[in-house]
């Protein structure tokens, strides 16, 4: 991955560049955001103001980004499991919040512990699953979580040689403490509760923990257990979300795309034969919609907000959504927020939401992804173009203005040297003729990005309700 932007060769400017660089923007980049790279020759700044125009700019870490919220005004959540680090680690959070996304997802259960003045930052670690051997194993073969005293002893499982690594997967505090330094005051951290992790008195002392962490404003907290998520929101004025479990397509789907990926490896592959039992017990635990009751109406978002208060959200799979995506209007209005995520893929996730946006229907709040926040607008919104407020003078900055919205801004090293043939690399890294964008002339080499699982079997709309689990109000 190109994380570092490299503004081509620097040859006689930097025998005056021994200097610190500037503390303040030149005034030609007095409208970008604060943490922009500051230029140290002319032709940085140039490139900072074609990219600009395009509505991006470069970051101080190096990372392009969305230069105004305006442009894409969807809160990109991320999902944690890229594969370029360990699943829910720390190092994939930090990269999240380099890139830009709006809010920071990590995943937690709780685990016992012996030591009673123990604090809830020490208890709650970042895991995804109740048991080991997924994505982590423990030295000893056991696949239950250990006292958290001993949490240690879990590492991370490297999917390559399905051997141990060296790094284990971090408590909450340390995380938080992590996320207090790196986080801009615009992002924020999501923590996702485990769907068994209903603990009311555990649940009150996490809640107390955050409180005395950080602002309300900086974090969220969301679960499967509107319960859970009841006693949490008396601690403090947090945001919390309730998740549905996935569509039962979905999860049909998903076990069989680990199905075929098992069968595909002599005797079955163990990371894959363990993901596949994992999802078959979620699905087995996934009560669908078991009362019928709760449909996505004025009547249904009333008793969500009468429960969990105006500062909560619905998170909902995405083929729900889609089944009648005017309830993220409908939730709007009454200060309720609408997140969607998939287990079938980004591709098909993303797809779907530009379909919506194409027939003018309502678009969630948030969505939750492994792409990046410029790979979702580019998908669904497509508003990286030139404005032709600037016009560039360096060569590198009219590469830049020729870029269509399609590109992969993460590469723009590479991106000079094919642009030179007519190319360019799409967000798919694919590379395309500039003089036919939809003409595809061949793959570019092996980079993360957005999901690459096969798209679904076409995105249908109806006028449809979404039934949602809540508990009946009736004793």
């Amino acid at each position: 991955m190109g994380k570092f932007i490299v503004f081509g060769v620097l040859t006689s400017f930097l025998v005056s560049c021994s200097s610190a660089p500037p503390k303040t923007l030149p005034a030609s980049m007095n409208a970008m955001p604060a943490n922009a790279q500051h230029p140290t020759i002319p032709m940085e700044e140039d490139v900072q103001l074609a990219l600009f125009d395009k509505g991006l700019f470069i970051q101080d870490n190096g990372y392009v980004a969305i230069a105004n919220s305006t442009t894409c005004p969807l809160n990109v959540y991320s999902e944690n499991t890229r594969s370029d680090f360990y699943e829910n680690s720390t190092k994939a959070m930090l990269d999240a919040l380099k890139r830009g996304y709006g809010t920071v997802s990590i995943n937690i259960v709780w685990t016992e512990s012996t030591n009673k003045i123990l604090t809830a930052g020490k208890q709650w670690f970042l895991h995804t699953d109740k048991k080991l051997g997924r994505v982590t194993a423990n030295a000893n073969g056991s696949k239950n979580l250990p006292l958290s005293e001993n949490w240690k002893h879990v590492k991370f499982l490297d999917s390559s040689t399905k051997k141990l690594s060296n790094e284990s997967p971090s408590d909450l505090h340390s995380a938080i403490q992590l996320f207090l330094k790196h986080a801009s005051t615009q992002q924020k951290l999501n923590i996702a509760l485990h769907y068994s992790d209903n603990n009311s008195i555990e649940l009150t002392k996490l809640g107390l923990y955050l409180k005395a962490q950080m602002p309300s404003s900086r974090y969220q907290i969301t679960g499967y257990h509107l319960k859970g998520l009841q006693t949490l929101s008396k601690t403090n004025d947090m945001y919390v979300g309730l998740i549905q479990f996935p569509h039962p397509t979905s999860l049909t789907k998903e076990i069989r795309r680990i199905e075929k990926l098992a069968d595909g490896v002599a005797a079955g592959s163990h990371l894959e034969m363990t993901q596949l039992k994992h999802t078959k017990l979620f699905k087995k635990s996934a009560n669908y919609h078991p009362t019928g009751e709760g449909a996505i109406n004025s009547r249904g978002i009333k008793r969500l907000l009468k429960s969990l208060g105006s500062n909560s959200g619905l998170h909902i799979d995405i083929r729900d959504y889609l089944t009648a995506p005017a309830i993220s209007k409908m939730a709007k209005l009454r200060g309720i927020h609408v997140v969607t995520y998939s287990l079938n893929g980004d591709d098909y996730h993303l797809k779907s939401l530009a379909r919506l946006q194409q027939k003018k229907k309502p678009l969630p709040s948030g969505v939750l992804t492994n792409a990046t926040p410029i790979n979702v607008c580019q998908i669904i919104l497509k508003p990286f173009i030139n404005k032709k407020a600037y016009t560039p003078i360096s060569l590198n900055g009219n590469k830049i203005a020729r870029l269509p919205n399609d590109a992969d801004f993460d590469q723009l090293d590479q991106q000079y040297k094919h642009i030179d043939d007519n190319n360019y690399i799409d967000y798919k890294h694919r590379i395309k003729s500039l003089s036919s964008a939809k003409k595809t002339v061949k793959r570019h080499g092996n980079m993360s990005g957005p999901s690459k699982r096969k798209a679904d079997e076409g995105v249908k709309f109806d006028n449809g309700t979404i039934k949602i689990d809540l508990p009946s109000t009736k004793k």
